[in-house]
């Protein structure tokens, strides 16, 4: 290779050998193995742009692997993932609207938009709240598609509307019900039914989450009311005269306590126990069905209203734990 030395101004030989190069950077040392060009007659560093191309790689990788920062390709699954445009996404994740282009044309993310992109990667929950956020603010046709992509990942698209129709009879007959304390009713009126069905009654499947058995697409559609009560501006009851017996033997025997006595309860059940130490995402059917029927022999239920005699046992189990 040859080249224009300025130190003997004229063309030279140039021999190209391997450097390594340490820098402090962000309070980190980098530390990464380059190249650099020499005049073969003088021995002066001359600037090659074939070279330089070289170590500005290796320093992006080094400083990549320094800081654990996403690859290209794993931004482009979450494109794939969630079904979503490089510019709407943008936007959903609140990043500035050519961001996703910059990162995809070669551009480094910030150590900290890195961890947030790894972060929204895992968690599709994450990713469904913003979506939702920003809704207005994208095209109604790719918020539908992403919508529908992140729905199906979190299995919250089925249909289920008896889940629904369960869940409107709670909120209008137990008043000041939150979000948590429904969940907690909806698992136990899966309980009760399957106590004397021996059969599930929700077709959706009851997630693990970190307080207690969560019914997914219940959580996402009153999830904006927080730790407040739920109100309905209408209703239709669609519920039948059995049913209706059942979810009103849940209401007064677990109805009266709030989400954290609740949480408690299930807590220290074997369904949502055996879910979280065995790390599954939902509670096995099966589990609840077994259950059921355990708690109907130890506390001799035979009628629906008996389920009073188990919420009573376990508000006792809690006054103790209170007590410690």
């Amino acid at each position: 290779m040859k080249t224009y030395c300025v130190h003997c101004e004229k063309e030279v030989n140039v021999c190209v050998e391997e450097k390594e190069f340490e820098l402090c950077l962000e309070n980190k040392e980098l530390k990464y193995l380059g190249k650099v060009a020499k005049c073969a007659s003088c021995g002066e560093e001359i600037l090659i742009d074939e070279v330089e191309d070289y170590n500005q790689q290796e320093f992006e990788k080094a400083y990549k692997e320094a800081n654990s920062i996403i690859d290209v390709s794993e931004i482009k699954e979450i494109i794939d993932m969630y079904r979503i445009g490089k510019r709407p996404l943008s936007i959903v994740l609140e990043l500035g609207e050519l961001t996703m282009t910059r990162y995809l044309d070669g551009y480094i993310p910030s150590p900290k938009n890195s961890e947030f992109l790894k972060k929204i990667k895992k968690n599709p929950e994450e990713y469904y709240n913003l979506l939702n956020k920003n809704k207005d603010k994208i095209t109604a046709v790719a918020y539908k598609k992403s919508k529908h992509a992140v729905e199906k990942l979190l299995n919250i698209n089925e249909n289920d509307p008896l889940l629904e129709d369960v869940a409107e009879y709670i909120l209008m007959h137990n008043l000041e019900t939150t979000p948590l304390v429904l969940q907690k009713l909806l698992y136990y009126v899966e309980v009760l039914y399957s106590m004397f069905y021996g059969k599930p009654l929700f077709k959706s499947e009851c997630r693990a989450w970190t307080h207690g058995p969560v019914y997914a697409r219940i959580y996402y559609i009153f999830k904006d009311f927080g730790k407040d009560p739920i109100t309905l501006e209408e209703y239709n009851n669609r519920l039948s005269s059995e049913l209706i017996s059942l979810v009103d033997s849940v209401i007064k025997c677990f109805g009266c306590y709030s989400g954290n006595v609740l949480s408690f309860f299930t807590h220290k059940e074997e369904p949502w126990k055996n879910a979280r130490e065995n790390e599954l995402e939902c509670i096995d059917k099966n589990e609840i069905l077994d259950f059921a029927l355990e708690i109907k022999k130890n506390y001799k239920i035979e009628k629906e209203t008996d389920f009073h005699f188990y919420s009573d046992a376990m508000f006792k189990k809690y006054q103790e734990f209170c007590m410690l």
